[in-house]
């Protein structure tokens, strides 16, 4: 536990270390007045030496209001663009012609939507000659009336000429579905069909500068044009070129995305050389040598939880396997038993003690079996443990009689017997693994002490263990290890640790004295469960 507190600081540090660093370079990643300078005069070294490879004057093909809506980014949040994705505004149904052919021409439409709408219902034969060279140019749904003639599959707007001689009626987010059916369009409208969202929103909202896919758009500014822009075409791969001679690199501004310096469309950003000029080498390796210590650092810790869920996988295997194998035999042994306690009083006295020995030995181990695949079905559980709690009417009667096995043992038990709740199982097996502990280690005479003190509205039960020994250590924490022992032991040394474990899991603690020796169980009464 020491160890991931530590680990867990050490991640905290260093994550506050690297924060640091990130509003550093965020507050100092900006440019400065000299610099935007040095990025405008790029430009201008640009425009002065390339010529354009076209020229866009969307006054000139977008003049009016209403054609300007060709330009406008379309609303993916509005109503009728919502409505128009339940219905089928290409092939309608024969229910919602019949609407339409009962439905009276509201005031609130312009009469443009309703002669399209009887058109595509073959209600009237043919359009009027100039219906897509007069306003309104789109179509309530989001759509221009151009683009879902050529999607209605009409033979007579299906040839790649009708698609041709009617871009000027095309919204120009549709421009580009356009050229990737019918090919290369004529210009300016292969350059329109480069636009992303982002480009068309700048383009509609007459930005200086448009960076797309292919091409980069500078403004010339028009004094008698203010409401739409006539810009310069270049070759973006021509101006990347350019500019990667500079200190600066270029891409597309995107809302949201973060420059040095936002130049309308374009984004302009440091190189790397100037990135690390302007920060720091020293500064850079530092924040990226933080950066690569945490990551090894929850590295570390996911594979030690990792490596510490596989031990525990193991050791339940190893139980189980322990457990399901030792079944057989214990169950044939206890066969055996039995047929000797049918014959017990053939024997003599000492042999009948042997043969009551061995029954209750085998009876216990098979306890233990029992115990051991409960546990297994309850691993998933937080506790350590699966206590079933047991209502005993007497305690000093329940202790004599897991004494009943010892000899030369003293039990001092309550003046008042009392009754208490206990577990069956795992307090048993504590208390004959410390006095088993006091036989192998200490001295006799051996005493076992009860009492019971209430602290609050809970009672507590302590159980002791006395000898008359000498420890080889000065503290429990000393001695609760895994396979730690003394030199005197010849066991594995888990005895201690599995007490101190099952004690804490069943709500008490687990003491140590000395002079003379004394371990103590202190247990808090619990209420009666079922495990």
């Amino acid at each position: 536990m020491k160890f991931y507190s530590l680990l867990f600081v050490i991640a905290l540090l260093a994550a506050a270390v690297v924060g640091h660093y990130s509003v550093y370079f965020h507050e100092d990643y900006q440019a400065s007045r000299s610099e935007t300078t040095t990025i405008q005069e790029i430009k201008f070294q640009f425009l002065k030496s390339h010529k354009p490879i076209g020229e866009l004057e969307l006054g000139y093909y977008f003049q009016s209001i209403s054609r300007a809506d060709l330009l406008r980014p379309q609303d993916d949040n509005s109503h009728l663009k919502k409505d128009s994705q339940s219905q089928n505004y290409f092939q309608p149904t024969a229910e919602q012609c019949l609407k339409i052919q009962k439905q009276n021409i509201p005031k609130n439409f312009p009469s443009k939507f309703w002669i399209w709408e009887k058109f595509r219902c073959h209600l009237i034969k043919e359009l009027p000659e100039d219906f897509f060279e007069r306003r309104p140019f789109m179509h309530p749904a989001g759509k221009s009336y151009a683009y879902m003639a050529k999607e209605s599959q009409l033979k007579e707007f299906a040839p790649h000429e009708w698609s041709i001689n009617h871009l000027a009626y095309f919204h120009i987010s549709e421009l580009a579905k356009i050229m990737e059916e019918k090919g290369e369009l004529p210009s300016p409208y292969s350059f329109l069909a480069d636009l992303n969202k982002w480009a068309q929103l700048a383009i509609y909202n007459n930005e200086s500068v448009i960076l797309t896919r292919k091409y980069v758009f500078f403004q010339q500014w028009e004094i008698f044009n203010p409401l739409l822009g006539h810009y310069f075409v270049y070759d973006r791969s021509q101006f990347e070129s350019f500019t990667q001679n500079t200190e600066f690199n270029i891409s597309q501004n995107i809302p949201g995305k973060r420059c040095f310096y936002a130049d309308s469309q374009i984004c302009w950003n440091l190189s790397l050389k100037e990135l690390l000029a302007k920060r720091g080498l020293r500064n850079l390796i530092s924040f990226l040598l933080i950066v690569v210590f945490i990551i090894v650092l929850v590295w570390i810790i996911l594979s030690k939880l990792k490596n510490e869920k596989l031990e525990d996988s193991k050791r339940k295997l190893a139980l189980s396997v322990l457990s399901h194998e030792l079944r057989t035999p214990i169950a044939s042994q206890i066969l055996n038993v039995e047929s000797l306690m049918k014959k017990i009083d053939l024997f003599d006295e000492e042999t009948q003690s042997i043969i009551l020995d061995l029954s209750s030995s085998t009876h216990r181990l098979q306890r233990l079996i029992v115990t051991s695949q409960k546990y297994l079905k309850t691993s998933l559980t937080t506790s350590l443990i699966n206590l079933n709690l047991k209502w005993v009417s007497s305690i000093n009667g329940y202790i004599e009689g897991l004494l009943d096995e010892y000899d030369n043992i003293k039990f001092v038990g309550l003046l008042n017997d009392q009754p208490f709740h206990i577990d069956e199982y795992w307090f048993p097996l504590c208390l004959q693994n410390l006095i088993n502990n006091a036989i192998s280690h200490g001295k006799a005479p051996i005493l076992i002490k009860l009492e019971i003190a209430r602290q609050g509205t809970s009672r507590w039960l302590d159980v002791t263990v006395q000898d008359a020994g000498h420890s080889d250590f000065d503290n429990l924490e000393d001695m609760v290890g895994e396979f730690v022992k003394s030199g005197r032991s010849e066991g594995l040394g888990l005895g201690l640790n599995i007490v101190s474990k099952v004690v804490k899991s069943m709500g008490g603690n687990l003491t140590f004295k000395t002079h003379p020796t004394r371990f103590t169980i202190q247990l808090k009464e619990m209420k009666e469960t079922h495990g």
